[in-house]
Parts: C-alpha cells; sequence; structure tokens
C-alpha cells in the first residue's frame, strides 16, 4: 500500500459491494503506527473506528483507498460525499 495524506475539506465516500474484500485494513494502520486510527476519518465525527473503510476519494474515483471509519459512517446506507478530517489515507493495491 502506498499513503497519501489529505488536507481539510477533501471529501470520501463508501464504495458500494466492498465488505466482500475481508482483510483487516483496520490492524494495517496499528502496523504503520498511526495512532490517529483510533477514530473515525469523518469530520464532525468522533466515533471509534470499527473497521477499515473502502473509499473514493473525490479528487479520484478510480481508485480505492482505506481509512479508519466507524460502522455509522461506514453503513451501506450511507451513500453521501463525507468531508474528511486531516488524516491520513491508505490506498489499497
Amino acid at each position: 500500500m502506498s499513503s497519501k495524506v489529505t488536507s481539510l475539506n477533501q471529501k470520501v465516500k463508501n464504495v458500494s459491494g466492498s465488505s466482500k474484500d475481508r482483510g483487516n485494513w483496520l490492524q494495517s494502520f496499528y502496523a504503520e503506527g498511526d495512532s490517529n486510527a483510533e477514530t473515525c476519518i469523518i469530520k464532525g465525527c468522533g466515533n471509534l473506528a470499527t473497521a477499515g473503510g473502502h473509499l473514493y476519494h473525490d479528487y479520484d474515483i478510480t481508485r480505492v483507498y482505506i481509512a479508519p471509519i466507524c460502522d455509522t459512517c461506514n453503513h451501506p446506507s450511507n451513500t453521501d460525499w463525507m468531508e474528511v478530517k486531516a488524516h491520513r489515507l491508505m490506498m489499497k493495491r
């Protein structure tokens, strides 16, 4: 994986149908020493990150990024673009 640092005011959107990818992506953040991985990356959300969510970035929807996200923000019914806190995203290869 390669990483990309986001700045404020950038947006992400859940990837539909990604739940079949069963890797433990959140553990990748802990293994890389990312202490910010404990909380959801979505601005305005303070929930604990429970998954490594598969996300499209608003400037490039051809790549899928993995980021720490909570169950509420990662829910399949959530199809809106969401603003990201300044945080590190992991690009899936």
